[in-house]
């Protein structure tokens, strides 16, 4: 294929993605940078992939300008390829005839370059080295209608009254579990965010894999990004509160007998219909617009209506800001909009710094619809009571704040579950200060 057909051709892909970027969701699995060789489809490209990924930004004017900031293609260049009015409104099929052939162009390029490296002698590992190269890819989002005239919203605002009036909302949240809390803040709701925060070992983790647990059990697809658990940590866990176990078990620590064994049936059963909505993401490696990215085509492509970051602290935000505050701050408002812009429920998880606070920045409380704090319960003499946590609601924009949920935690199965009122009342009468009172921690 001459080179002018191949320069054509990416120059064509192009354009039509940043013209139609429903077209990157199509065909995301098959685009990456690699597809493109001459300086200014390359470099649009690697621009529409970036600010896609941390803006949703597709715009063309702004993608020539960043173009002509990184310094290898003028202005001009990047313009007229962006604005190439050739192109406008072609079909899915050209567009993925298009991107077959380009594949097919960088698969002779790749062999070419292997076969020159072979008869030039060079060796095993310089030749593993060319062929690996896979490039970074992501999926430009939907065009979505962000506007509604208010006499069209009041619609739905009357909807959900009339609901409540007769006893059952029409747009709940997902539930998680813990009536009282599902009661106080409406359950987990689309678009918005949660922060889930507590000192180590106070169950941040747990609790949030309840809350997985129950979206799965109701039919929603979830993705856990996580970024210290390996995925048969947070599966075992799983096992042992699905099925009652003692993680115990799990570790040769206690017997498997045939009460056990019959429960371990049960949580597999568990796990091949509500486990396969599960998805579980090894994050230590994603940078942040790689992670962006990532949430972007599992929403788009899967349907995925929740998203878990376990945990803020060990995301890495050093492409957003130098001040380690900035970063948190940018990188939790651009989840935010996201989670908004897409429509799916976002949960942060967060540590505290020795005096309550968020660490490292007070950003993400503001932002956050629903704070939530996990305390332990001091006992009369002074020691913490590790069957307790209370979850302090810090923040719950629209709703009751500063509640608080009574909690019994059983780390052995890996489970939270609500106290008793009753018994909760007589705790209180006889350590009045052992629950603490709620405090603003953002």
């Amino acid at each position: 294929m001459s080179e002018n057909k191949e320069t054509e051709t990416e120059n064509y892909v192009v354009s039509c993605l940043v013209k139609n970027p429903d077209l990157f969701a199509k065909f995301f699995s098959r685009l990456n940078a690699d597809l493109f060789v001459t300086p200014v489809a390359r470099e649009l490209f690697e621009v529409l992939r970036q600010q896609w990924a941390i803006h949703g930004d597709t715009d063309a004017m702004h993608l020539s300008t960043l173009v002509n900031q990184r310094g290898k293609v003028p202005f001009g260049e990047a313009f007229s390829l962006a604005f190439d009015m050739r192109f406008e409104n072609e079909s899915e099929t050209n567009v993925e005839r298009e991107i077959e052939n380009l594949i097919e162009y960088n698969f002779v390029r790749r062999s070419t370059a292997l076969a020159e490296m072979i008869t030039g002698g060079s060796s095993p590992d310089e030749i593993r080295e060319t062929i690996r190269k896979l490039g970074e890819i992501v999926e430009p989002p939907r065009d979505t209608a962000n506007a509604i005239l208010m006499s069209e919203s009041s619609q739905k605002v009357i909807d959900n009254l009339e609901a409540i009036i007769s006893g059952a909302p029409k747009h709940p949240g997902i539930p998680t579990g813990i009536p009282k809390l599902d009661k106080l803040t409406g359950g987990m709701k689309p678009s918005k965010m949660w922060i889930v925060c507590g000192e180590t070992s106070d169950g941040k983790s747990m609790l949030t894999q309840n809350f997985v647990q129950n979206a799965a059990e109701r039919g929603e697809k979830v993705a856990l990004y996580s970024w210290e658990m390996p995925d048969e940590d947070i599966t075992t866990r799983s096992f042992a509160s699905i099925g009652g176990l003692s993680l115990g078990v799990f570790t040769g620590e206690e017997p498997l007998d045939r009460i056990s064994q019959d429960k371990i049936n049960d949580a597999i059963r568990w796990m091949k219909e509500a486990g396969s909505r599960i998805t579980i993401i090894n994050a230590s490696d994603l940078a942040f617009d790689k992670l962006m990215a990532d949430i972007r085509v599992r929403v788009m492509r899967d349907g995925i209506k929740q998203v878990v970051i376990d945990y803020l602290q060990l995301v890495d935000l050093s492409a957003l800001d130098k001040s380690r505050e900035q970063q948190i701050a940018k990188g939790i408002s651009a989840l935010y909009r996201l989670a908004q812009s897409l429509k799916f429920n976002l949960i942060v998880l967060s540590q505290l710094n020795d005096d309550g606070k968020l660490r490292e920045s007070r950003s993400p409380g503001f932002d956050t619809d629903v704070l939530i704090v996990i305390k332990k319960v001091t006992k009369p003499d002074g020691t913490s009571d590790e069957s307790r946590r209370n979850l302090f609601i810090e923040k719950n924009r629209g709703g009751p704040r500063y509640g608080i949920v009574p909690c019994i935690f059983q780390g052995c199965y890996s489970r939270f579950g609500e106290m008793d009122q009753r018994f909760y009342e007589e705790e209180q009468k006889s350590t009045p200060k052992a629950s603490g009172v709620a405090r603003k921690f953002r």
